[in-house]
Protein backbone atom coordinates (compact mmCIF):
# COMPACT_ATOMS: atom_id res chain seq x y z
CA UNK A 1 0.00 0.00 0.00
CA UNK A 2 1.35 2.97 -1.22
CA UNK A 3 2.53 5.94 1.60
CA UNK A 4 0.46 9.09 1.26
CA UNK A 5 2.30 12.56 1.91
CA UNK A 6 0.48 13.16 5.15
CA UNK A 7 1.62 10.06 6.28
CA UNK A 8 5.22 10.30 5.12
CA UNK A 9 5.39 14.11 7.32
CA UNK A 10 3.84 12.31 10.20
CA UNK A 11 6.28 9.62 10.12
CA UNK A 12 9.06 12.11 9.59
CA UNK A 13 8.19 13.67 12.62
CA UNK A 14 7.86 10.41 15.09
CA UNK A 15 10.91 8.79 13.59
CA UNK A 16 13.40 12.24 14.49
CA UNK A 17 11.55 12.77 17.76
CA UNK A 18 13.34 9.35 18.56
CA UNK A 19 9.47 6.80 18.67
CA UNK A 20 9.56 3.47 18.68
CA UNK A 21 8.99 1.72 15.41
CA UNK A 22 6.01 -0.07 17.30
CA UNK A 23 4.44 3.27 18.38
CA UNK A 24 5.04 4.91 14.78
CA UNK A 25 3.17 1.52 12.94
CA UNK A 26 0.47 1.67 15.41
CA UNK A 27 -0.13 5.21 14.80
CA UNK A 28 -0.40 4.66 10.81
CA UNK A 29 -1.54 1.46 10.68
CA UNK A 30 1.50 0.29 9.73
CA UNK A 31 4.10 -2.93 10.32
CA UNK A 32 7.06 -2.19 12.13
CA UNK A 33 9.05 -3.59 9.20
CA UNK A 34 6.65 -1.00 7.04
CA UNK A 35 7.86 2.04 9.13
CA UNK A 36 11.51 0.37 8.96
CA UNK A 37 11.78 0.17 5.47
CA UNK A 38 9.89 3.58 4.17
CA UNK A 39 12.05 5.17 6.76
CA UNK A 40 15.44 3.67 5.39
CA UNK A 41 13.83 5.13 1.35
CA UNK A 42 12.83 8.44 3.13
CA UNK A 43 16.76 8.75 3.99
CA UNK A 44 15.54 9.64 7.70
CA UNK A 45 18.01 8.96 9.99
CA UNK A 46 17.94 8.70 14.24
CA UNK A 47 19.31 11.50 15.76
CA UNK A 48 21.60 10.34 19.10
CA UNK A 49 19.75 8.64 21.98
CA UNK A 50 19.89 11.94 23.89
CA UNK A 51 16.78 12.92 21.69
CA UNK A 52 14.87 9.90 22.68
CA UNK A 53 11.47 10.69 23.28
CA UNK A 54 9.85 10.05 26.66
CA UNK A 55 6.91 11.34 28.32
CA UNK A 56 5.99 10.28 32.13
CA UNK A 57 3.16 8.34 32.02
CA UNK A 58 2.34 6.86 35.57
CA UNK A 59 2.38 3.12 34.84
CA UNK A 60 3.76 -0.22 37.34
CA UNK A 61 6.37 -0.21 34.68
CA UNK A 62 7.68 3.07 35.08
CA UNK A 63 7.44 2.85 38.87
CA UNK A 64 9.29 -0.53 38.79
CA UNK A 65 12.43 1.55 36.96
CA UNK A 66 12.09 4.46 39.21
CA UNK A 67 12.40 1.87 42.26
CA UNK A 68 15.58 0.37 40.51
CA UNK A 69 16.96 3.44 40.47
CA UNK A 70 16.58 4.45 43.89
CA UNK A 71 18.11 1.57 44.79
CA UNK A 72 21.56 -0.11 42.64
CA UNK A 73 20.58 1.93 39.56
CA UNK A 74 21.50 5.15 38.52
CA UNK A 75 21.25 8.04 36.28
CA UNK A 76 23.91 10.35 35.33
CA UNK A 77 24.95 12.73 33.17
CA UNK A 78 27.08 12.53 30.83
CA UNK A 79 29.38 14.66 28.72
CA UNK A 80 27.33 14.78 25.28
CA UNK A 81 25.00 15.90 27.01
CA UNK A 82 22.59 13.03 27.85
CA UNK A 83 21.99 11.15 30.63
CA UNK A 84 23.05 7.19 31.11
CA UNK A 85 20.37 4.91 32.44
CA UNK A 86 22.14 1.90 33.78
CA UNK A 87 22.10 -1.02 36.62
CA UNK A 88 25.08 -2.85 37.62
CA UNK A 89 24.30 -6.37 38.98
CA UNK A 90 25.36 -9.89 39.54
CA UNK A 91 21.97 -11.06 38.63
CA UNK A 92 21.28 -11.95 35.28
CA UNK A 93 17.65 -12.05 36.01
CA UNK A 94 17.53 -8.91 37.56
CA UNK A 95 19.20 -7.35 34.62
CA UNK A 96 16.80 -8.52 31.74
CA UNK A 97 13.55 -7.47 33.89
CA UNK A 98 15.34 -3.90 34.43
CA UNK A 99 15.94 -3.67 30.81
CA UNK A 100 12.92 -5.17 29.23
CA UNK A 101 11.04 -2.43 31.64
CA UNK A 102 12.99 0.01 29.74
CA UNK A 103 12.43 -1.23 26.39
CA UNK A 104 8.56 -1.30 27.25
CA UNK A 105 8.91 2.39 28.27
CA UNK A 106 10.26 3.08 24.61
CA UNK A 107 13.76 2.98 24.94
CA UNK A 108 16.59 1.09 23.12
CA UNK A 109 17.71 -0.77 25.97
CA UNK A 110 20.39 -3.22 25.94
CA UNK A 111 21.68 -6.33 28.09
CA UNK A 112 25.65 -6.29 28.51
CA UNK A 113 28.02 -9.18 30.56
CA UNK A 114 31.48 -8.24 31.22
CA UNK A 115 33.04 -10.24 33.56
CA UNK A 116 30.89 -11.58 36.52
CA UNK A 117 28.29 -8.84 36.23
CA UNK A 118 25.97 -7.69 33.96
CA UNK A 119 24.92 -4.73 32.78
CA UNK A 120 21.53 -2.85 31.71
CA UNK A 121 21.54 0.58 30.07
CA UNK A 122 20.27 3.21 27.65
CA UNK A 123 20.51 6.97 27.39
CA UNK A 124 17.90 9.51 27.10
CA UNK A 125 17.87 12.94 27.82
CA UNK A 126 14.25 13.86 28.70
CA UNK A 127 14.01 10.94 30.75
CA UNK A 128 17.19 12.03 32.79
CA UNK A 129 15.64 16.04 33.58
CA UNK A 130 12.38 14.25 34.30
CA UNK A 131 13.93 11.79 37.30
CA UNK A 132 16.24 14.34 38.40
CA UNK A 133 12.76 16.87 38.88
CA UNK A 134 10.71 14.57 40.93
CA UNK A 135 9.77 15.74 43.64
CA UNK A 136 8.24 13.86 47.01
CA UNK A 137 4.59 15.10 45.48
CA UNK A 138 5.38 13.41 41.95
CA UNK A 139 7.21 10.17 43.82
CA UNK A 140 3.99 9.90 46.15
CA UNK A 141 1.12 10.19 42.69
CA UNK A 142 4.02 7.47 40.87
CA UNK A 143 2.76 5.39 43.75
CA UNK A 144 -1.05 6.08 44.21
CA UNK A 145 -2.44 3.06 43.36
CA UNK A 146 -1.74 -0.45 44.88
CA UNK A 147 0.05 -1.85 41.60
CA UNK A 148 1.93 1.27 41.05
CA UNK A 149 3.05 0.85 44.81
CA UNK A 150 4.00 -2.56 44.47
CA UNK A 151 6.18 -1.98 41.16
CA UNK A 152 7.86 0.48 43.45
CA UNK A 153 8.45 -1.35 46.23
CA UNK A 154 9.95 -4.33 44.33
CA UNK A 155 12.07 -2.79 41.92
CA UNK A 156 13.72 -1.42 45.12
CA UNK A 157 13.91 -4.55 47.00
CA UNK A 158 15.38 -6.49 44.17
CA UNK A 159 18.01 -3.28 44.40
CA UNK A 160 18.81 -2.68 48.02
CA UNK A 161 16.80 -5.92 49.92
CA UNK A 162 17.81 -9.43 50.96
CA UNK A 163 15.94 -12.38 52.39
CA UNK A 164 18.08 -15.27 54.93
CA UNK A 165 17.53 -17.56 56.74
CA UNK A 166 17.71 -17.71 60.83
CA UNK A 167 17.78 -20.85 62.97
CA UNK A 168 15.01 -23.20 63.06
CA UNK A 169 13.34 -21.90 59.18
CA UNK A 170 12.66 -18.33 60.08
CA UNK A 171 12.64 -15.48 57.46
CA UNK A 172 14.30 -12.59 57.56
CA UNK A 173 13.92 -9.55 55.10
CA UNK A 174 15.69 -6.27 55.27
CA UNK A 175 16.76 -3.17 53.17
CA UNK A 176 19.06 -0.66 53.03
CA UNK A 177 20.26 2.48 52.16
CA UNK A 178 22.17 5.61 53.24
CA UNK A 179 19.36 8.15 53.00
CA UNK A 180 16.76 7.70 56.03
CA UNK A 181 13.87 9.65 54.21
CA UNK A 182 14.14 7.75 51.60
CA UNK A 183 13.65 4.33 53.75
CA UNK A 184 10.92 5.92 55.34
CA UNK A 185 9.02 6.89 51.92
CA UNK A 186 9.09 2.86 51.62
CA UNK A 187 7.88 2.19 54.97
CA UNK A 188 5.15 4.86 54.19
CA UNK A 189 4.37 2.80 51.19
CA UNK A 190 4.54 -0.45 52.74
CA UNK A 191 2.53 0.67 55.69
CA UNK A 192 -0.65 0.36 52.98
CA UNK A 193 -0.44 -3.23 53.09
CA UNK A 194 -0.29 -3.57 56.75
CA UNK A 195 3.25 -4.08 57.06
CA UNK A 196 5.66 -3.10 60.14
CA UNK A 197 9.12 -2.12 60.06
CA UNK A 198 11.88 -1.05 62.18
CA UNK A 199 15.01 1.43 61.71
CA UNK A 200 18.43 0.81 62.43
CA UNK A 201 22.04 2.16 61.40
CA UNK A 202 25.32 1.22 60.97
CA UNK A 203 27.11 4.17 62.77
CA UNK A 204 30.29 3.23 60.61
CA UNK A 205 29.30 3.25 57.51
CA UNK A 206 26.06 5.56 58.06
CA UNK A 207 23.78 2.82 56.14
CA UNK A 208 20.91 2.73 56.97
CA UNK A 209 18.19 -0.64 57.12
CA UNK A 210 14.59 -1.08 57.19
CA UNK A 211 13.95 -4.14 58.56
CA UNK A 212 10.18 -6.31 58.16
CA UNK A 213 9.00 -7.15 61.80
CA UNK A 214 6.62 -9.68 62.19
CA UNK A 215 7.77 -13.36 61.80
CA UNK A 216 8.36 -15.82 58.94
CA UNK A 217 4.67 -14.75 58.09
CA UNK A 218 5.04 -11.18 57.18
CA UNK A 219 8.15 -11.91 55.40
CA UNK A 220 6.63 -14.60 53.11
CA UNK A 221 3.45 -12.12 53.01
CA UNK A 222 5.82 -9.57 51.69
CA UNK A 223 7.72 -11.82 49.04
CA UNK A 224 4.04 -13.13 47.83
CA UNK A 225 2.94 -9.67 47.44
CA UNK A 226 6.17 -8.03 45.51
CA UNK A 227 7.01 -11.22 43.79
CA UNK A 228 10.65 -10.58 43.18
CA UNK A 229 12.60 -11.94 39.77
CA UNK A 230 15.59 -12.31 42.67
CA UNK A 231 15.80 -12.74 46.47
CA UNK A 232 13.10 -14.62 46.56
CA UNK A 233 11.09 -17.18 48.94
CA UNK A 234 13.04 -19.85 46.28
CA UNK A 235 16.73 -18.57 47.18
CA UNK A 236 16.32 -19.59 50.96
CA UNK A 237 14.86 -23.11 50.19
Amino acid sequence: MRWTDGERLILKELYLEGRPLKTIGERLGKTRNQVSCQAYWFGLRRRHTLYTSFTPELSPTLAYVVGVLKGDGSVTKQKKGTYYIHLCTSEEKFAKSFSNSLKELGFRAKTKKWGTYYYAYTCSLPFGKWYWSLNESELEQLVSNEEQAREFIRGFYESEGLVWSLPKSRLFIAMWNKRLDLLEFIGKVMLRKGFRFSFTEDKRTGVKRLSVLGGSAESRRFLEWIKPCIKNIERVK
